[in-house]
């Protein structure tokens, strides 16, 4: 139901890549699913299924506003999470154990060297849930848009509700939270952000502006169990979600404590 795939590539020369990889990452996966099996690829794409990639993680070179450099003894990992009932892991996992490892992104061509799957279903989400306070780390620029505003700080309503979206999308047994700026806040001494305007292949605006860091949400007093309790999963399943929009080129990768 939560899959995540660590995935190790190394480049087989140096080369460039954009500052923004994340859509390229998914296009190069699905190419490779497709070879293996068209419908599932499609079930990736189209259907109710939660896919958020992560950019490349590694050392880089700057090279323009555009690009960046990759260098062929470098390792680069890059996460890839899905979530759903129908999520088509066989068929994703096969075809990175093919005797073809080649993982073209953009024009550069990696090699995948190793991966590492973990799965975790809701009874594994529910178990998490025990304290007052959850911390967000947005790994990756984020961006969250409400009526149309993009907004430049993770307010605690925007932030779940974006979360609620993706989760009532995916399952079948849709959620919904009342009174949400009422039952949480966020810890005003926690909050380390730093914002950014990014590139990202494939998207409509040729720049996005977006943060990063991290917060905590807190429990009010006046929240009851069950609202808390709907939060903190909904805040877990971000990992696997993401948050805001553009999670699959890259955008809205968090990690939650």
């Amino acid at each position: 139901m939560f899959s995540v795939i660590d995935l190790e590539l190394s480049p087989v020369s140096d080369g460039l890549v954009p500052h923004s990889d994340g859509y390229l990452v998914y296009s190069a996966l699905l190419d490779r699913v497709r070879s293996f099996d068209e419908d599932d690829s499609e079930l990736i794409h189209n259907k109710n299924c939660g896919v958020n990639i992560s950019c490349l993680d590694g050392s880089f070179k700057y090279h323009d506003n555009n690009r960046k450099k990759v260098f062929a003894d470098g390792v680069y990992t890059v996460k890839l999470s899905f979530v759903g009932e129908n999520i088509p892991l066989t068929t994703i996992l096969s075809c990175l154990m093919g005797s073809n490892t080649d993982f073209m992104i953009g024009d550069v061509k990696f090699e995948i060297v190793s991966f590492n799957v973990t799965e975790s279903n809701m009874n594994d989400l529910h178990s998490k849930c025990t304290g007052e306070s959850i911390t967000v780390e947005f790994d990756t620029p984020t961006r969250i848009s409400h009526n149309e505003v993009t907004e430049v700080f993770p307010h605690r309503t925007v932030l779940i509700k974006s979360i609620l979206k993706k989760w009532n999308h995916v399952f079948d047994e849709k959620m919904n939270i009342e009174n949400i700026s009422n039952a949480v806040y966020i810890q005003g001494g926690s909050i380390e952000l730093n914002h950014h305007n990014v590139r990202v292949a494939g998207a409509r605006e040729s720049s996005i502006p977006a943060f990063t860091g991290r917060i905590s949400i807190n429990k009010t007093p006046s929240c009851t169990e069950s609202t808390w309790n709907k939060i903190q999963l909904l805040l877990y399943a971000g990992e696997y979600l993401g948050v805001g929009s553009d999670i699959k080129r890259g955008l809205g990768s968090v990690n939650v404590y």
